[in-house]
């Protein structure tokens, strides 16, 4: 199941591989409620409270809890799960698709105590625009109980370069931090991504599409490849993923996580985003978990 796509006019390439992870999430939601305390297990259709799925999530390597990165109520609902699981003493870490790897030091310097907030806030903002007030508590928390963060995401010049050249246009030392990546996608996935192409006036197919494809698949194969390397470097830390919907979900990150080790053992919650992401159309090909709204 793959929600709609928006149609956007006269958008560019370099817009377009930007813009594609919110694209993906479809429509805000169309709803101000609260989320409730129940939580959707997707293949058994059974409600629970997040108490209640812990026994599930603390065994497993890495948790994605995804978001609408403009949604204050979807950091409440990540912030809540990392939360309960410290305080029950899992030993845990933090994914953040809002930093590159290349930032990884003032990620480490801002846990250790030796970066002020003003610098702490100048460098999220490099990596993620204005969004400060969406992601303080979250990186106030870390900070406070010592909890590693890491960053995932790879740098916009990278992705911008693949979308309008190709992979193979990079350079050597370019792709030495990169997993290879190609078009490779299940039948499904591909007419998704390419509804998303012709949904923009005056993209085409044939190797605009490839191109395309090969950018949106970087950010999750370079993030599932971060997140490996990480788990073996940490055996017995379990990873919260902060991410957009649209790389936590199935064929995002995880899908590419399983190319590269079938070890791993993960489970996904998503926040119920009506009309597109509700109790009635996500099923397991998209998530574990469905965090119910009121």
């Amino acid at each position: 199941m793959y929600p709609p796509i928006l149609s956007h006019k006269k958008t560019s390439i370099k817009i377009l591989s930007i813009l594609l992870p919110f694209i993906l999430v479809a429509t805000p939601s169309l709803t101000t409620a609260e989320y409730s305390d129940h939580i959707l297990q997707v293949s058994s259709g059974t409600t629970f409270g997040l108490g209640q799925i812990l026994t599930d999530l603390r065994g497993v390597s890495l948790i994605f809890v995804g978001e609408q990165h403009d949604d204050t109520r979807h950091h409440d609902l990540q912030l809540r799960v990392l939360r309960t699981l410290h305080n029950l003493d899992v030993p845990v870490a933090v994914g953040l698709e809002m930093f590159t790897s290349k930032d990884q030091a003032y990620l480490d310097s801002w846990i250790a105590g030796d970066l002020s907030e003003g610098d702490f806030i100048g460098a999220h903002e490099r990596n993620w625009g204005d969004t400060w007030p969406l992601y303080s508590s979250l990186y106030r928390y870390t900070r406070e109980r010592g909890i590693p963060m890491i960053g995932l995401n790879v740098p916009e010049e990278i992705t911008t370069q693949v979308a309008n050249q190709g992979f193979s246009s990079l350079s050597a030392e370019q792709r030495s931090t990169l997993p290879i990546v190609s078009c490779d996608v299940d039948r499904e996935y591909m007419a998704f991504i390419r509804r998303a192409l012709l949904a923009h006036e005056g993209m085409e197919e044939g190797r605009t599409f490839e191109r395309f494809c090969e950018a949106q698949l970087i950010w999750d194969t370079a993030m599932a490849s971060r997140l490996v390397g990480h788990i073996k470097r940490n055996p017995g830390v379990t990873i919260v993923v902060i991410a957009g919907n649209s790389h936590s979900w199935r064929p995002g990150i995880p899908e590419q996580l399983d190319r590269f080790t079938e070890d791993i053992d993960y489970r996904i919650i998503l926040p119920e985003v009506p009309p597109v992401q509700t109790r009635r159309s996500v099923d397991r090909s998209v998530a574990d978990y469905l965090w119910l709204m009121r």
